[in-house]
Parts: structure tokens; C-alpha cells; sequence
């Protein structure tokens, strides 16, 4: 608890000097049996964040520190340390946390990072994030573009069990990569192979690994994340703008908890899609094969949806399931939704199973003082055995009352189909400077930038993050922004609505793509016009026990799967 206490210090000092946004966050969730709270500041040049609270009755918590360090990104305290493969063409999201000292640094054809400290077990929730140190670990992560086409890739990690893995990726044309990975990862033997092509008609995303039974990245209790194991295989097709056509074949491999020095838990997922949109109306229909502990369950899923008019769209699903020695499952689920108003939206909900019939409501409302929804979603769950899909209800309302401080409450499917429930609060401060409620900045350059963030209807948005070139700035209460300098530069301005920090769900309206500093009494002021969301995501968050792999799959929308959603696919998109 030392080096909390004293990162506390560190914290405070800054805040009060420098901070330009405060955070206050707190509540309760059954969904990760959490109670707690967090506080973060956010200044120009730093962000820092502490959190503590109580999982399934024992305290933990957490502290970070990021800011520059000359060339480097500085980070102290707890950490996420992505550690991705050029041969993860599927996108597995792989990282793991640490608790020390980290450094950062892009350059022109790559980037590095080091680290030192320890591993920890991290408990990620809604309402703080926590870790508990581990292993004493350092680790060094490189990759070098050595040619146009040639990427060499180094990941070390030194630990209780170690880690070493080096690959290279060849891109002999645009959208076209092969990749080979090679080495050990906690003391096991581990080899990879992956081929990606995309081309405007299909897209192939294919990979082999061979892997040692308890292979893992990194050897920490979480997360217990599902590696891909051996063939791999999956296939978009899109013939024509309105017909397209996925199919794969995904084998995984789920480690273990450490301490019991068992094998891991392989399984297997086949899949194969289509989906048409002709005459104002999409068919859908999906096919689900898995093997998970020499279960075997086969499903179909089949989905109609058309808008009878601008304002009314119906759509209806008919789901059918056969588990090995058990009788078949199906049932029929019609959806029935309404825009009343740009504020109201009204839906019903009809399902017929196993001889019976239910009716369900829903329907979301949205304003500037209050937002709710509730919508209905459908998970393919194969742990679930016979009858693997899981309607649930998914329930979002949030409250925004004066002063920054929003309230909120949902629900959410775990992926043992379970419904869980959260609620919080997020409260935002600002320090204002007294004459022009600005955000405070003690710069003393003459050239700025100022602006507004407002919703639709000229409310502003408080907590906006606008990225200006590679530095982030924070609106204020008023919505407000300040950006200083020494001489008048031009910037590109991105809007980031996936990081305002009230919590609400926004789409960028209109900015300007590039502005430029003025002198104080020259220019006008940036407008930036964002739209407020009710629409809440039907995913479930994070969880902290390790979840069995593969376990949850949404069935695919009735507006088709073009397949490109994978993080790999939009990091190949960027260098497009």
C-alpha cells in the first residue's frame, strides 16, 4: 500500500494545480457483486484515476497515472498492456494488466513499449477498476516496419513463467498479409500461421496454431482469456450490394486457473450465414454448430424484418436447437416497433415456445433531462445446452440533473444468460476561470482556440473530448473548450463521442474538420453539434470470473454482416 499512498500524493498534487475535468463516479451492481466508487482528473498534459471498493466482500483498488515523459507516455500504477499478434487476424483483444512503471513511444515505422513492476489480477467494473499485484514481471514489446511490405514483431515477457514470441508480417499488395509467430508463452510452445485477404467481394481471414495444452500469453489468474487453437477459417462473401454470405469454422482454447496445473478446455464453434435485403425487406438466416466438453449442440436461427413505413418496422425470428440425446427446442419471437415522436419510440414483443405464448413491451424515450430504453435481444448461449437462446430484457436510464451529475441504472445478460443489474452515479466538476467560465489554463501564449460543445437542441455537453491532432481536451460545465499556443497553427479536430464522460451515447452532428488558432479577439468560435442517443448496446460488459469460450453470440442483425468487424479490419482500413 506504500506506493499507493504515494501515488495518491502525486495525484493530489496535480489535480490541484493543473486539472482541468473532475470525475466523480459511484454505485452498485449485481452483475460483478460490486460496491464502490472512482475519482479521476484530467488536465492538459496528464490524466490520473483512483478507485477502491468492495467484489464479493474483500476491498481492492486501484490508481493510475499517465502523463509525458519527453518522447515517452508515462504511465504509474495499474496498467492494460495490449498483447496482440500479427497473426491474430481474428481480432482476440488479447492483454493483460500489470502494476508498476510503464514507457511507451510511437516512431515513424513502429512503436515500443517496456515495462516493469508485476503482473496483477484486475477487476474491472463500471463503477472502479481495481488490481491486486501478483508476480514480480518486466516486459519489453517491439515492432518495426523494416520494409513497405516486411513487419518484424518482439514480445518478452520475464516472469515466473516466461514469455518470448517473435513474428514477422509480409504484405506482398494492399489488404493482403501473411503473418508467422513463433516461440513460447508461459513456459509452452507456441506456433501460428495466418493469412488475410480482403477484396470488395470477400474477405478471407485463416490462421493454424499449435500450442502447448496450458499455453497462455502471460501466466496471471485474469482474464482467463480463450486463445485460438489450431485451424481456423472464415469467409465473407458479398456478391452483390444486398446479398452477403459469412461462414467459418473457430477452435479455442481455454486456459485454466494457474494454481490448478490442468489443461486447458478446447472447443469448437462452425458457423455459416446469409443475409438478403430486397424490397425494403432482409432475410437472414444463420446456422450454429458447437462442441464444448463433448457436448454437441446444432441451431438454426432465422430472421425477417421489413419498415412498413418511416416511422413502424416489424420483424420476426424463428430459432430452433438440438442438443446430443435431448429433445429439440424452437421457438418464434415477432417484434413490433413505433416511432411516435423524435422523443418516443414503442415496441411489443410476441413469443411462442414449447406450446405457450407471451407478450412483452418495451420502448425507449429520450431527452436532455431524462433517457431511457428498454429492448429485447436475443444470445445464442451453448452452455445453455437444449435450449441455448436467451431473450433478455436490456434496461438503460439515465438522469442528468444540474451540475454535471447524472444517474444511472440497467441491466445486462451475463454469459451464462443470467440477467444482472447496475447502478450508479457520475457526477462532473470543472475549474472555471471566473470571468469567462472557461476552463482554467495557466499557458500565457497569445494564439487560441475556443469553442462549444452542444447537443441538437443548444444544450451544451459537458465532459466532450475533442482531439486536436494527438491532445485530447475536455469541454467544462458550460461545454465549453480552450486550446492555447504559442503561434497560430491549423489542427485537425476529431470529435470523440465514444469518450465523453457523461456516460450518454452521442453521434457527431457537425464540426469543422481542421481550425486554427486565432489571437484573442480575432475569429469566431468553434460550434461542435453532437445528437444525444437512447439506444443503449445489448452487450454485456466485462465480467470478472473467467467465462468459458465462445460462450455468448449475438444472432446477426437483419441489416447483414458484412464482415469486417474485426480490429484487425479497421487497423487495415487505417493504413488504407
Amino acid at each position: 500500500m506504500r506506493w499507493f499512498s504515494l501515488l495518491l500524493c502525486v495525484i493530489g498534487s496535480f489535480a490541484g494545480a493543473h486539472a482541468q475535468i473532475y470525475t466523480l463516479n459511484g454505485g452498485a451492481s449485481t452483475l460483478y457483486q460490486a460496491q464502490g466508487g472512482s475519482f479521476s482528473v484530467r488536465g492538459p498534459r496528464f490524466a490520473a484515476m483512483v478507485g477502491a471498493g468492495l467484489l464479493d466482500g474483500h476491498f481492492y483498488d486501484g490508481a493510475q497515472l499517465i502523463r509525458p515523459f519527453g518522447r515517452y507516455k508515462l504511465t504509474a500504477g495499474d496498467n492494460a498492456m495490449h498483447f496482440e499478434l500479427p497473426t491474430d487476424v481474428f481480432g482476440t483483444g488479447a492483454y493483460f494488466y500489470t502494476r508498476g512503471v510503464s514507457l511507451e513511444r510511437g516512431f515513424k515505422q513502429g512503436a515500443m513499449s517496456v515495462f516493469a513492476g508485476a503482473t496483477a489480477d484486475s477487476y474491472q467494473t463500471p463503477l472502479f477498476e481495481a488490481s491486486k499485484a501478483d508476480h514480480p514481471a518486466a516486459g519489453f514489446f517491439f515492432h518495426d516496419r523494416l520494409t513497405p511490405h516486411t513487419t518484424l514483431a518482439s514480445d518478452t515477457i520475464i516472469s515466473t513463467k516466461s514469455t518470448s514470441i517473435e513474428s514477422i508480417d509480409w504484405s506482398p499488395r494492399d489488404q493482403t498479409h501473411f503473418a508467422l509467430s513463433a516461440g513460447m508463452g508461459a513456459n509452452q510452445p507456441y506456433g501460428a500461421v495466418s493469412l488475410y485477404v480482403k477484396r470488395p467481394i470477400y474477405d478471407v481471414m485463416a490462421s493454424y496454431i499449435q500450442a502447448g495444452s496450458q499455453f497462455r500469453r502471460i501466466a496471471v489468474e485474469q482474464p482467463l482469456t480463450a486463445e485460438p487453437d489450431r485451424g481456423n477459417i472464415v469467409v465473407n462473401f458479398r456478391p452483390t450490394r444486398f446479398l452477403t454470405f459469412s461462414g467459418g469454422r473457430q477452435d479455442y482454447l481455454m486456459p485454466e486457473d494457474e494454481s490448478l496445473n490442468a489443461q486447458g478446455t478446447r472447443s469448437t464453434v462452425n458457423s455459416l450465414s446469409g443475409n438478403l435485403n430486397i424490397f425494403k425487406t432482409s432475410l437472414s438466416a444463420s446456422y450454429f454448430e458447437s462442441v464444448y466438453e463433448n457436448n454437441q449442440n446444432v441451431s438454426e436461427a432465422f430472421t425477417a424484418s421489413r419498415n412498413i413505413t418511416s416511422r413502424v418496422h416489424v420483424m420476426g425470428d424463428y430459432l430452433v436447437s438440438h442438443e446430443q440425446n435431448q429433445p429439440s427446442f424452437s421457438s418464434l419471437i415477432g417484434d413490433f416497433e413505433e416511432t411516435l415522436s423524435p422523443r418516443w419510440t414503442v415496441g411489443e414483443i410476441v413469443t411462442y415456445a414449447n406450446g405457450q405464448t407471451s407478450v412483452s413491451f418495451g420502448g425507449s424515450f429520450l431527452s436532455n433531462f431524462f433517457q431511457a430504453s428498454v429492448n429485447y435481444q436475443t444470445y445464442y448461449i451453448p452452455a445453455l445446452g437444449s435450449k441455448p437462446f436467451e431473450q433478455a430484457l436490456i434496461a438503460d436510464l439515465q438522469i442528468h440533473l444540474m451540475q454535471g451529475l447524472t444517474l444511472h441504472a440497467g441491466s445486462f445478460v451475463s454469459p451464462d444468460g443470467k440477467l444482472e443489474y447496475t447502478a450508479d452515479f457520475t457526477k462532473i466538476m470543472s475549474r472555471d476561470d471566473s470571468s469567462r467560465g472557461a476552463v482554467q489554463n495557466i499557458s500565457l501564449d497569445n494564439s487560441m482556440i475556443e469553442g462549444r460543445v452542444v447537443d441538437t437542441s443548444g444544450n451544451p455537453v459537458p465532459g466532450a473530448a475533442l482531439q486536436f491532432d494527438k491532445m485530447t481536451v475536455y469541454a467544462d460545465q458550460a461545454g465549453r473548450f480552450f486550446v492555447r499556443e504559442h503561434n497560430p497553427h491549423t489542427h485537425q479536430l476529431t470529435v470523440l463521442t465514444e469518450q465523453f464522460l457523461d456516460g450518454g451515447n452521442y453521434s457527431l452532428v457537425s464540426a469543422p474538420p481542421t481550425v486554427r488558432g486565432m489571437r484573442r479577439d480575432e475569429g469566431d468560435e468553434v460550434t461542435v453539434v453532437v445528437r444525444r442517443s437512447g439506444n443503449v448496446a445489448a452487450a454485456a460488459p466485462q465480467q470478472l470470473e473467467p467465462q468459458q469460450p465462445a460462450t455468448t453470440t449475438s444472432i446477426p442483425s437483419s441489416t447483414g454482416n458484412s464482415g469486417g468487424g474485426s480490429e484487425r479490419e479497421r487497423e487495415r482500413e487505417r493504413e488504407k
